[in-house]
């Protein structure tokens, strides 16, 4: 019974070996199952793939690429103010067709308080620097004083800078102004 199973098993070896020599020696390509092409390149056939990239249900890019090439900094640029859009997947060696969908997340600003000559009007904040986030209410800080001072407003390029909703797609610096509280005569 032994010598049988050996028989049979020498039989399927001898078989998928003889297979596998006329696959590699002929070559062998399975039917397309996908709506990829193929390219022809100094008389060889090589498979091309179309990846698609997606940001927010739109397409915003889509490239051919060759059967096992890697897409490396070709990745289309989203730009969305207030927001990071990236494309966070493997595009090493694309061996079929692809739909990429983008990663947005909203961006952070940094609000950094310059307060002048604080020793001569006596104002304080515990952090000069304040983190917001695009699209969300921020309210500003407002500095401790002395009492021969008062603190107005912060100003930003000269003009009055308020609490609300962030819109700007920058960090920005916020410059104290300050009102004097005498009202003796000299």
């Amino acid at each position: 019974m032994k010598k049988k199973w050996a028989k049979i098993v020498a039989a399927v070896v001898a078989v998928c070996s003889i297979a596998v020599i006329a696959v590699s020696i002929v070559g062998c390509k399975g039917p397309k199952t996908d709506s990829s092409s193929d390219t022809v390149v100094d008389g060889d056939t090589e498979q091309v793939y179309t990846v698609t990239f997606m940001a927010e249900g739109e397409k915003v890019g889509e490239m051919k690429v060759k059967g096992g090439e890697v897409i490396d900094g070709a990745v289309p640029s989203v730009y969305k103010a207030g927001y990071d859009v990236s494309f966070s997947v493997d595009l090493s060696a694309v061996a079929e067709d692809l739909t990429v969908n983008a990663t947005v997340s909203l961006k952070t600003y940094k609000i950094t308080y310059d307060l002048g000559n604080s020793a001569k009007y006596g104002s304080h904040l515990d952090s000069l620097e304040q983190t917001v986030v695009y699209g969300e209410e921020f309210e500003l800080r407002v500095p401790e004083m002395d009492d021969n001072y008062s603190f107005n407003c912060w100003k930003l390029d000269g003009k009055k800078f308020e609490n609300g909703k962030w819109t700007l797609t920058k960090n920005v610096t916020l410059v104290a102004s300050y009102s004097s509280n005498w009202t003796g005569n000299y």
